[in-house]
């Protein structure tokens, strides 16, 4: 009998909270607007977002793709039978394959190979490349004792005569890695908004830190798992991906380790990340991980890319490229305390809503990149919180129609807030607002209480 009274007075409990606040979040969502088949297995993709061309590694060449007519442009042969790494520079248009041999320069004016880099690659991730620096790091295992496995960064350099114009600009030690006897990974990420190489070593569960500017590690830190994977890197947070993990590209700590699926491309423009398991594709909030939507496709998916300019993702399965559409835009979370309805519509990321009716206010943060423009719009009904409506921003007071802009049509309050980013507390404060246990939560409790009651009466009674 004890159990049941328990039980009953934790579900009016819950029961309770539920109805207190509630929160769901509405993005844009994911839709399959084409599938395209393939005449050969792809194996990697990328875009250029100036173009919108789409470029997809098979096992023989490129296919080109226009983004705009989802129709194959043309196909680029190479001499090798197998692809690896492939990435795109939009800014000057070109294109970088790796093979086990070489890695080809393709001119994306032409479709041609203009160029070759005499090293080889054996896995996606042992490429990346800085748009901003036009540098290419490549991954270099030399599998040799007491040689170090380390990182080339290769630049251009116009020297016609030579017949080849990319020259190792550097060369990146890996510490420690000229003592192993067995063959380890080097993968390599590249944030070219602060100019920050990350590499993983198996060798010894190591991040580093690598400062584009000197070549030279200025940060490390080790981490627990067994191979070591980087997967890229969020410019608009600088979180680094890698064994589902999400770690903070300037301290090198963990943000977290439940990455939900397994990470391949950012939009750095409007802060997503976009994961994948088996064959549901997921768009992420790129500082909170939340879940902004997904969508399941009829098959498991092997890469994908994204145009951040357009919105469209760009998915490969079995000889098939399948079209997404999520456009872009801010997201509208819905907040509902004691059963009214708060929006929140933000390009920022959202977190730790909380609404206190006995301090009369509605508290949340906000967080983004640094040197980017952030607003958000909130509106709410007028029985939830009103009266004369201050604002703060980090504790200071915000000015109406300087810093912010309010509309009322007789039924909810609704403020436009801009702001530089970073993270900020916002703070909205009210002279009135609901009691803090509504007529509703009292209804709630009382009939609570009666049937505690009953209960504990006819436990008595029969006993």
């Amino acid at each position: 009998m004890t159990n049941r009274i328990v039980s009953g007075f934790l579900f009016t409990m819950l029961l309770l909270g539920m109805l207190m606040l509630t929160s769901d979040v509405h993005a844009n969502a994911l839709k399959l607007v084409d599938t395209i088949a393939l005449d050969k297995e792809p194996h990697n993709i990328a875009v250029n977002e100036q173009t919108n061309l789409v470029y997809i590694s098979v096992e023989d060449g490129i296919i080109v793709l226009d983004g705009n007519t989802r129709k194959i442009v043309t196909e680029i042969h190479l001499d090798h039978n197998t692809t690896y790494g492939l990435v795109v520079n939009p800014q000057t248009n070109r294109i970088f394959v790796s093979t086990s041999e070489r890695v080809y320069v393709i001119n994306g004016d032409t479709n041609q190979v203009m160029d070759e880099i005499a090293q080889n690659v054996y896995h996606e991730n042992e490429i990346a490349l800085n748009p901003v620096t036009n540098v290419v790091y490549i991954a270099d295992p030399t599998h040799i004792k007491d040689t170090y496995d380390r990182i080339d960064a290769y630049e251009y350099v116009n020297i016609t005569y030579l017949g080849y114009h990319w020259f190792i600009n550097a060369s990146i030690n890996i510490p420690d890695s000229n003592v192993p006897l067995y063959v380890h990974a080097v993968h390599v990420a590249v944030n070219p908004r602060t100019n920050r190489i990350y590499a993983t070593w198996s060798g010894n569960n190591t991040l580093y830190t690598i400062d584009g500017n000197t070549n030279t590690i200025v940060k490390t830190t080790h981490y627990v798992g067994d191979y070591s994977t980087i997967k890229g890197c969020n410019p608009f947070t600088n979180y680094v991906y890698f064994l589902g993990r999400a770690w903070d590209g300037e301290t090198l700590e963990n943000v977290t380790s439940s990455i939900l699926g397994t990470f391949e491309a950012a939009n750095s423009l409007y802060n997503r990340i976009y994961t994948i398991k088996s064959g549901t594709i997921y768009v992420l909030d790129g500082y909170t991980h939340e879940q902004l939507s997904s969508l399941r496709l009829s098959e498991i998916i092997i890469n994908l890319a994204v145009n951040p300019k357009t919105g469209d993702i760009y998915a490969l399965g079995d000889r098939k490229l399948f079209v997404l559409q999520e456009p872009v835009g801010p997201t509208t979370r819905t907040y509902t305390p004691y059963e009214r309805k708060v929006e929140v519509s933000s390009n920022s990321s959202v977190s730790e809503f909380q609404f206190n009716g006995t301090t009369k206010q509605i508290s949340f943060k906000v967080i983004g990149a640094n040197g980017t423009n952030g607003f958000c719009n909130i509106t709410f009904p007028n029985d939830l919180l009103w009266g004369t409506i201050s604002i703060y921003k980090d504790g200071s007071f915000l000015v109406k129609d300087v810093d912010y802009t309010q509309t009322y049509n007789a039924t909810h309050y609704t403020f436009h807030i801009i702001y530089d980013h970073s993270t900020h507390t916002m703070e909205i404060l009210g002279t009135e607002a609901i009691p803090e246990f509504p007529i509703t939560c009292m209804l709630l409790l009382f009939m609570a209480a009666t049937l505690l009651g009953v209960i504990a009466y006819k436990r008595r009674y029969w006993h």
